[in-house]
């Protein structure tokens, strides 16, 4: 508790009327307004006649309310929240070769649009903002030469035209070995949708 009395205080404003609201409102705080309330405790007490003094009572239990105590989040939670602005909208998964994905979050989807060519979606997709794309193929072992994972922007005319049509809405990515044919294992992705979210 000390520890909590020792912050909370630091995250106020000393001047009177510039508070941050987190006490509840601007203006006068009471004694106890830099205090954590993680429980409020009713203790029965009893007068013991004999020594005239009060103690707790044996046979009522003490009861312990915290339905006004705090949320507190994992810091880890916070840094990605105010790092990330609250606000993108981040999908990942594992694709498999031929494009079904083996595992994934947010609704992601893989269409193969050719053998190294997959073309990536989820609901909320907006084609308009921008995207942050990680990804990396998935190698057997034994392979020594290193496999790549780019990004290829939907409107490049190369691309249309070796697919003979507009890829669709989403990001494509081209996944192969350093020949050019398929990687075998497949790739992991995880795509970050900056400044939207649902």
């Amino acid at each position: 508790m000390a520890q909590l009395e020792e912050l909370r205080p630091r995250l106020r404003s000393p001047l009177p009327g510039a508070e941050c609201g987190c006490g509840g409102s601007a203006g006068e705080l009471g004694a106890d307004a830099d205090c954590v309330l993680l429980a409020e405790l009713e203790v029965p007490i009893v007068l013991d006649a004999p020594t005239g003094t009060w103690e707790v009572a044996d046979a009522t239990a003490v009861t312990v309310d915290d339905t006004l105590r705090p949320t507190l989040l994992h810091l880890r939670f916070l840094q990605e929240w105010l790092l990330g602005g609250g606000g993108e909208l981040a999908v990942s998964g594992r694709v498999n070769a031929d494009g079904t994905v083996a595992a994934g979050t947010g609704g992601l989807t893989a269409t193969a649009l050719e053998p190294t060519v997959f073309l990536l979606d989820f609901p909320g997709f907006d084609p308009g903002m921008e995207h942050v794309v990680l990804g990396q193929p998935i190698a057997a072992f034994a392979d020594t030469a290193p496999n790549t994972f780019e990004v290829i922007p939907s409107d490049d005319a190369d691309l249309a035209t070796a697919l003979g049509a507009a890829p669709g809405e989403g990001v494509v990515v081209r996944v192969q070995d350093p020949v050019g044919n398929p990687v075998l294992g497949g790739f992991a992705v995880r795509i970050e949708q900056l400044g939207g979210g649902l």
